[in-house]
């Protein structure tokens, strides 16, 4: 399986929900305007909004690495207002994208069997 999948879990900084939200939203359109090989980018909040997860999957590492581009720029801007308390990888990374999500403390968990249906 080709496909990688990502998945971070966010503590929201107190009184800073709207601006991870509007940050979010930048990603967001980021991505739907420029990368076809995101199969799904997709974020989420708890009920008291103070974590956020983002559920991520990739045609493959090209396209986890296109997509780290894109978003690059919005970051720094993510990480002022909320903390990666969770990060996992599923799937085959290139070594150099190995070194990057090693850097901010993921697990990269590789394939080994399942079943996947398509619509």
């Amino acid at each position: 399986m080709e496909a990688v999948q990502v998945h971070a879990e966010l503590a929201i900084s107190p009184g800073k929900f709207d601006s991870v939200k509007a940050v979010g939203q930048e990603m967001i359109d980021a991505v739907g305007g420029n990368e076809p090989n995101t199969l799904s980018y997709e974020w989420y909040f708890n009920g008291d909004n103070s974590k956020c997860y983002t559920m991520e999957c990739y045609r493959d590492a090209a396209a986890l690495s296109t997509h780290l581009s894109d978003v690059n720029q919005f970051i720094h801007r993510l990480l002022e207002v909320s903390k990666i308390t969770r990060l996992e990888v599923f799937g085959k990374l290139t070594p150099e994208l190995e070194k990057r999500y090693a850097a901010l403390g993921a697990q990269n968990f590789r394939y080994w069997n399942g079943v996947t249906r398509k619509n």
